[in-house]
């Protein structure tokens, strides 16, 4: 199965030294261009920005091109280019706790 990871889920497993549980849950990782930059940038931990420098395998970043979409205008930048990453490829999000209940849908 692939699927698509925002900054959180991949920053707060390698600060806790466990990101290599994600290719063993779902195979191979997308994350979009600006989730690769969030993971780099400067202000980012010194170990992510290592992590994201050398990455493994699993993980492949794609360009994707945000839709403008007004629905979508509360959300950051990355997390648009995310949704629709994952709506144009039929994906899977990583589950996370959002607002209270859990999601792990396809979505599209």
């Amino acid at each position: 199965m692939i699927v698509v990871s925002d900054t959180s889920a991949i920053c707060y497993l390698v600060l806790i030294d466990a990101v290599d549980l994600l290719p063993q849950l779902y195979g191979q990782i997308i994350i979009p261009q600006a989730v690769y930059s969030e993971l780099g940038a400067s202000g980012a931990p010194p170990i992510l920005q290592e992590w994201i420098n050398n990455p493994p395998a699993w993980l492949i970043v794609r360009s994707v091109e945000v839709v403008n979409d007004e629905s979508l205008s509360s959300l950051d930048f990355a997390k648009r280019k995310k949704l629709n990453l994952i709506v144009r490829r039929k994906l899977r999000l990583i589950p996370y706790l959002y607002g209270g209940s859990y999601s792990n849908r396809t979505i599209g």
